[in-house]
């Protein structure tokens, strides 16, 4: 089949490819804030297929531009049809097979990666969250973020894994996580000795006088075997091998510390606790141990898990796998945002040139040095993110770690500054011409 010579579909494959790279550019920015800046599971879940769906759109405008659009010897109604189905089939196709590419990464992973992924995901929402502070790479998190500090969130668990024996080396900073998220959801000292502590010594007073007046009574006609033996079990769990003839002595039996512990901490520990602290004493005396056991026992419980555990068909495979695929679709989503925006806007220029401006000699050679040197000029830029020591530290590990690690680094660095440029403008493309469209998020 032939093709025609003349320029009669390039107004209308520009005004497409046009409206197309407004969808991406503001799917750019709007990702951008989604998975650098703590979005939910259900968030980038939403917006990941997004972008599978403008992917698919992406390889349909190419069809149209090249395969179907300039046939003139085909009806308008043959190519109108052609257009549809071609992409309803890219559109498919590309989204199925961009999802196949994150379960196939998610399917090769070893039980090890898979729990380092757990790990590294853990310490990327602990720094999102603040939670966990990088010493020497000062990120602001949420809406306050930059773009740069945003991109840096996003792959920042593509740098993570890049550390050997990640598991091992972040265990530190994944407790320290823990143990501030605790203290967040209400075990500060104060608040666990107002609301917990003390409520809990009163109601054990209380009982004790329930308990002291029981077995005052325990030979007593007025009160039968079972009585007795009911409200032992309720308070016990059995009945006791000596009495309790003081306070102190009740609330240091095992059954009622075990209550203590399980008030306070909702788990075990080695440590007594006593009934006469005060304020001052609990938060310097009982606290501290407070605080440690359940944060070691939340570590346990979550992270510290055997690679054998996260293979596929264990206990842990599905956290596993989820905990992989987080570490894995992000990256993939933004890379196929980023390469689509930068391919549409040379389609742009160059369709917008060929309609209005034909002829010009070398144009598509002209058009890719102009846009190699803005590149360029972005890449020279300074840049707070990367400009710290502890960045050219993590940026050396991805060069060692990962194939072609040297050129990935650079890519990635180039990136973080290339969003501090183009992410206002995509932001503002967005809330102007999508009337800020969230894209299902």
């Amino acid at each position: 089949m032939s093709y025609t010579n003349g320029r009669g579909y390039l107004p209308y494959i520009t005004i497409i490819t046009i409206i197309y790279l407004i969808f991406e550019l503001s799917f750019n920015a709007r990702l951008l804030d989604v998975v650098g800046g703590g979005g939910t599971s259900d968030n980038v879940h939403s917006i990941e297929n997004w972008g599978r769906i403008l992917s698919g759109m992406a390889v349909t405008i190419f069809i149209w531009g090249v395969f179907i659009m300039p046939r003139y010897n085909w009806s308008v109604f043959g190519r109108l049809v052609a257009m549809v189905l071609t992409a309803v089939l890219c559109v498919s196709c590309v989204y199925n097979l961009e999802k196949r590419l994150v379960t196939h990464f998610v399917d090769i992973s070893t039980g090890e990666q898979r729990k380092e992924a757990v790990a590294i995901n853990f310490i990327s929402h602990g720094v999102q969250q603040g939670t966990i502070n990088l010493a020497g790479l000062p990120l602001k998190t949420g809406s306050d973020a930059s773009p740069s500090e945003k991109q840096m969130m996003a792959i920042l668990p593509f740098y993570v894994l890049s550390i050997k024996d990640v598991d091992l080396k972040i265990a530190g900073g994944i407790k320290t996580a823990i143990r501030n998220s605790l203290i967040d959801q209400g075990m500060n000292s104060q608040k666990m000795f107002e609301d917990i502590y003390m409520p809990f010594v009163n109601s054990m007073h209380d009982s004790y006088k329930k308990y002291s007046d029981i077995e005052r009574k325990k030979h007593s006609i007025f009160l039968n075997r079972e009585q007795y033996k009911s409200f032992m079990y309720s308070l016990f769990g059995g009945i006791p091998d000596r009495e309790y003839t003081y306070f102190s002595d009740f609330f240091m039996s095992p059954a009622i510390q075990d209550k203590a512990k399980q008030a306070l901490i909702n788990t075990d520990c080695s440590f007594p606790i006593s009934p006469k602290l005060s304020g001052a004493e609990f938060a310097t005396q009982l606290w501290p141990e407070l605080i440690n056991c359940r944060t070691d026992y939340e570590f346990r419980s979550k992270l510290d898990h055997g690679p054998d555990s996260y293979k596929d068909g264990e206990i842990r495979s599905y956290i596993g796998r989820q905990a992989m695929e987080a570490l894995v679709a992000p990256p993939l989503a933004l890379f196929f945002s980023v390469l689509g925006a930068l391919v549409h806007i040379f389609k742009s220029l160059n369709y917008l040139l060929k309609w209005l401006r034909p002829g010009i000699p070398l144009q598509r050679t002209l058009l890719i040095g102009s846009l190699a040197s803005v590149a360029f000029l972005i890449g020279m830029r300074p840049n707070a993110v990367v400009d710290t020591s502890l960045y050219h530290t993590m940026a050396n590990s991805v060069a060692t770690y990962y194939p072609h690690g040297s050129m990935v680094a650079k890519g990635i660095t180039w990136l973080i500054k290339m969003q501090s440029i183009f992410y206002p403008i995509n932001e503002i493309i967005r809330k102007l011409c999508l009337f800020g469209f969230k894209f299902g998020c």
